[in-house]
């Protein structure tokens, strides 16, 4: 698999392709979490098995509203002190 580096700012992008697994072991790495404390977002359903494979907690984006849920779930469990970490791809033109 062909990939390259960026440097971009203060962020580090590794440009990987998915659903390769490789990509959330990277970025579950560098967040320095679990895929326990990692929920995954993406509008495509391999993306997701993908990530679920590994034990990262998906949601599959469909709209705005039922992504704010989400979020506002995740925001109430980590006022109450557990960590979370947020992926999200979804892709602008289906």
């Amino acid at each position: 698999m062909a990939r390259s580096n960026e440097l971009t700012g203060r962020w580090y992008r590794q440009v990987l392709a998915k659903p390769a697994a490789e990509i959330f072991d990277i970025a579950l790495s560098r967040a320095g979490r679990s895929p326990q404390e990692t929920l995954f977002i993406d509008d495509r359903d391999e993306n997701l098995r993908a990530a679920e494979a590994l034990g990262i907690q998906t949601h599959r984006f469909a709209t705005a509203e039922g992504l704010s849920q989400v979020l506002r779930g995740i925001e109430h469990r980590t006022a109450a002190g557990a960590s979370a970490v947020v992926l999200t791809s979804i892709d602008a033109n289906p």
